[in-house]
This record gives structure tokens, C-alpha cells and sequence, in this order.
């Protein structure tokens, strides 16, 4: 039983990842339903208090990142709904993962613009002027990206791959 539990997450995920992917936007219709299955998999077979950890943990460091315009709702759903799942722990990793898969995607295009030189030194900067004025001066918007980073496909993928490989 629950492994039917798990085949319905991964497979959830990988169409979420597919979607974001193609389409920049993680439909509700998908994360809720996954969300609410995910609290009724962590009573039946989890812990309840690593589920609240991770689901709290998650959703606190997404809507961050969100209120910062550093990533769109959806993804901040995924996120809470991961950590729902997995817990703290794996949403760390996860996270650590899903970062690389972002910090990657977003080099490639600026290295398609051009411009990876240009915006490293734009962001190390401003990570230089944190320690002055504090983190409201780091421009975390993705303003000169050509196109948004779909970090809820980052995030799916990362998920697969601590599933299968941790």
C-alpha cells in the first residue's frame, strides 16, 4: 500500500516537472491534490513530526525566496508539498540539488547572452554590499534571464534523484 503512495508522488512530480519545464507554471490542480495525499501517506505510514518540520521548514524558505522575487508561487507550493513528504532532511538535500540544477540553468543562459562574465561580477557585488547594508540590496529577480528558470522542474528532478539514488 505504500508504495502506491510513493508511485503516485513520483509520478505527480514528474508531471509537474514536465509541465514547469515547458510552461513556467506548476498548476494548483496538481499540487493540492499531491499535497493532501502526501498528509495522508505521512499518518498512515510517516512521522508526523518530521512531516510538519519539513513542510514548515519548506514553505518558510520558499516564501522567502518568493517575497524576494526569487522564484513564483508554485514553486514555493512544490516546496512545502516536498518537504511535506520527505521531511527537513531530505528537503535539504533536495534544495542543495535543486540550486546546482538553478545556478547551472542560469549560467548556460547567460553564457547564451554573452553575459555570464558581466552578471558574475553584478552578483558578487552585490553579495559584497550585503555585509554594508543588508540583504535588501541583492537584486534577486531574474530580470535579464530571457526566459524565468523553471525551478519547479529543478526541483522535481532533484526529488528523483534523492528518491532513487539516497
Amino acid at each position: 500500500m505504500e508504495n502506491v503512495f510513493l508511485i503516485i508522488f513520483i509520478l505527480t512530480l514528474i508531471v509537474i516537472g514536465i509541465v514547469d519545464f515547458r510552461i513556467y507554471i506548476i498548476p494548483n490542480k496538481l499540487i493540492f491534490p499531491m499535497l493532501f495525499v502526501g498528509v495522508i501517506y505521512q499518518v498512515l505510514f510517516g512521522n508526523i513530526k518530521e512531516m510538519l518540520l519539513g513542510f514548515i521548514v519548506s514553505f518558510s524558505i520558499g516564501f522567502i525566496a518568493w517575497s524576494l522575487g526569487g522564484m513564483g508561487g508554485g514553486d514555493v507550493k512544490l516546496m512545502a508539498t516536498i518537504g511535506l513528504w520527505l521531511g527537513f532532511e531530505s528537503f535539504v538535500v533536495i534544495t542543495i540539488i535543486a540550486s546546482c540544477f538553478g545556478l547551472i540553468w542560469a549560467a548556460v543562459d547567460f553564457i547564451r547572452q554573452k553575459r555570464l562574465k558581466e552578471k558574475a561580477k553584478h552578483i558578487l557585488g552585490q553579495l559584497n554590499m550585503l555585509k554594508y547594508v543588508g540583504f535588501k540590496a541583492l537584486d534577486v529577480k531574474n530580470k535579464d534571464m530571457k526566459k524565468p528558470i523553471p525551478y519547479g522542474a529543478c526541483l522535481a528532478l532533484s526529488t528523483l534523484i534523492s528518491l532513487f539514488i539516497f
